[in-house]
């Protein structure tokens, strides 16, 4: 297993055998394509994740830029090992509006259960209904499967819970600064007794 620490390659990550199957996902608009994220864009990738911490570490005085752009490298780097380590089949896409990237989406396949590792948009297209489009992708594929749908969520970002709310999940546990959400096939409440 390799260490946050080590030199770390996103090409290691994506040279790992994934499904690519998310790719083709129907119900998207037009102008919205899912394509399997590549070496290439590493780049891309390391600044939409940083896009994605803006809220939570608006406030932190940097000593310096290297010191900035060191601690996301070493959470980028981190955050793609966890991925690797933690899920099976996983989907890492490039969410792209008009061949422009503009985010990335990441989940995980079962063939019973579809976990949303994650989902970022580059702030300029958040609260412009693309996430609600992605989202309403997502259970429609899980509706068609009929199979249950999961995520995390930060605890400080609730306005997160309520638009997953309004797609079906229901918030089942909290696990350290997260809430867990479920979604059962068709949207009905989950079950809870396991």
């Amino acid at each position: 297993m390799l260490k946050a620490s080590e030199n770390f390659s996103f090409a290691f990550f994506i040279d790992c055998p994934y499904s690519f199957i998310m790719s083709n996902l129907s119900g998207l608009p037009e102008q919205i394509v899912l394509r399997p994220a590549t070496p290439e864009d590493e780049s891309f990738l390391l600044f939409a994740y940083e896009t994605s911490r803006d809220e939570e570490l608006q406030y932190l005085a940097w000593g310096s830029e290297k010191e900035r752009e060191s601690f996301f490298r070493m959470q980028f780097d981190a955050q793609n090992i966890h991925f690797k380590n933690s899920y099976e089949l996983l989907d890492y896409d490039i969410i792209q509006k008009n061949n422009i990237p503009i985010g990335r989406l990441v989940l995980s396949w079962e063939p019973e259960h579809l976990h949303c590792v994650d989902i970022i948009l580059l702030p300029e297209f958040r609260r412009n209904h693309l996430g609600a489009a992605i989202m309403e992708a997502i259970v429609s594929e899980a509706d068609r499967r009929k199979i249950t749908a999961s995520l995390f969520y930060e605890k400080w970002k609730p306005y997160l819970g309520k638009f997953y709310e309004r797609y079906g999940f229901k918030t089942i546990k909290e696990h350290q600064g997260h809430y867990y959400m479920e979604r059962s096939a068709g949207g009905s409440q989950p079950n809870i007794a396991s």
